[in-house]
């Protein structure tokens, strides 16, 4: 069996791996804009969007036949994220959430997450779909 826990299969709310040859996730949640600036900082190529948040709850399964048990995790989160564009084209979201598994049970986890876009500026016009770079950084690693 491999462990699956790549980026793709990886949870917010961290807990043990878990291992299998298939797998399946389940996000939900409910995405809301908190309060829209448009305003830029005098005039540096910065530009401020707007402010976010979101409450999820999220889930994965993984198992390796139909006779094998089913292991499972879940967790729970929030986040609140500021938009901006960089060079008056290039949009950059930072975000900070925590996120805590629900089962097994854990504590809590701070994590920060930087989401470039569109890399090469090609603004509304070219945007380039699924073409960009997200990185996540767990601040502390509860539960497992």
């Amino acid at each position: 069996s491999r462990a699956v826990d790549r980026s793709l299969w990886t949870l917010q709310a961290h807990g043990p791996t878990l291992t299998g040859r298939h797998a399946l996730r389940v996000t939900l949640g409910l995405e809301s804009q908190l309060y829209r600036f448009s305003r830029g900082v005098g005039t540096w190529p910065l530009f401020f969007d707007d402010l976010g948040g979101r409450l999820y709850l999220e889930g994965g399964a993984v198992w390796s036949d139909t006779e094998a048990a089913l292991q499972r995790r879940w967790g729970a989160g929030a986040e609140l994220t500021l938009t901006t564009y960089l060079g008056y084209a290039t949009p950059l979201t930072l975000g900070v959430g925590v996120a805590s598994s629900i089962e097994p049970a854990g504590s809590p986890t701070l994590y920060l997450r930087v989401d470039l876009t569109d890399p090469v500026g090609a603004g509304a016009g070219g945007r380039l779909s699924g073409a960009g770079a997200a990185a996540v950084a767990g601040l502390g690693r509860g539960g497992g």
